[in-house]
């Protein structure tokens, strides 16, 4: 079947374009890879980390970071892999029922790996670079975010947990003055009791 150049030229530049879609996929698989402890580059914001963040007071360093154990690494990469070319198949399929009908064209492949390429190794580079300071920032965001979420349930619970401390000491006393008036009374029911009985 054949295709316009008008169209072939659309599919074409979709598959381009889309071919960098992918490759910016690659790139947050692979900050996610970052995040898990893998480490592309040596430009790391050591200073940065070093220094409290704004809100929580303390630096980075002290947060647990993301080192993971060999195995679970590899098993997310694996399912980043899958999910990469899964999209990535789905694509060309898509771009190829859209522009040309359904019928594939070998060559969509072949600009999506140019577009990918050229992809990984403009932006692809810049980002890599940059990895350990985007990492940074994700985590400094996440950690105040959680910390800022998290202040009014451990402000509740530090109340909470006051409060149930006076509670228990006042059921405590409570109870302690309860057995002293029950202990008074049956001593005074006992004494009455014996003064009928003449014994007083």
């Amino acid at each position: 079947m054949e295709i316009s150049p008008i169209r072939l030229f659309y599919l074409l530049l979709a598959s381009f374009v889309f071919g960098g879609l992918v490759g910016g996929l690659y790139d947050i698989h692979r900050i996610i890879r970052v995040l898990f402890g893998v480490q592309y580059t040596k430009n790391r914001p050591t200073k940065l980390f070093l220094r409290p963040l704004p809100i929580l007071k303390r630096p980075l360093t002290e947060i647990s970071q993301g080192n993971v154990k060999a195995s679970v690494l590899s098993v997310v990469i694996f399912i980043q892999d899958v999910i990469l070319f899964c999209v990535a198949s789905l694509g060309i399929v898509i771009l190829n029922y859209t522009f040309n009908d359904g019928q594939l064209r070998f060559y969509t492949i072949f600009v999506l790996l140019l577009g990918f390429l050229v992809y990984y190794f403009t932006i692809g580079k810049l980002v890599i670079f940059l990895s350990e300071w985007i990492v940074f920032f994700i985590r400094a965001i996440f950690s105040i975010f959680f910390c800022l979420l998290s202040r009014p349930f451990v402000l509740i619970f530090v109340f909470f947990g006051k409060n149930f401390k006076k509670v228990g000491l006042n059921i405590k006393k409570a109870l302690a003055n309860r057995r002293k008036k029950v202990y008074n009374i049956t001593k005074v029911k006992k004494c009455f009791q014996n003064a009928d009985q003449g014994f007083l």
